[in-house]
């Protein structure tokens, strides 16, 4: 996909044409908006921690060690 660079206003422009060009399934129109927006928020959010990425990902391992032993919790036969 080639990089989309502008003004908030257009890029809100670009993700709502998409979004009409795409348009189908089973949500209504009006529901369209609680289902695109928390994604392009994710998406944002996601590009702001980009930097971050790598340590919180070697951390990981700690902080499931750490849930197991403080919840009990199996994450393996959780996430199978």
């Amino acid at each position: 996909m080639a990089e989309f660079v502008g003004s908030a206003a257009s890029q809100a422009d670009f993700i709502w044409k998409n979004a009409e060009d795409l348009w189908g399934g089973d949500f209504k129109h009006t529901d369209f908006g609680k289902i695109i927006l928390p994604f392009t928020l994710l998406r944002r959010l996601e590009c702001a921690l980009e930097s971050t990425r790598e340590a919180s990902l070697d951390s990981q391992p700690a902080t499931i060690e750490f849930l197991e032993a403080e919840f009990s919790v199996d994450f393996d036969a959780l996430l199978s």
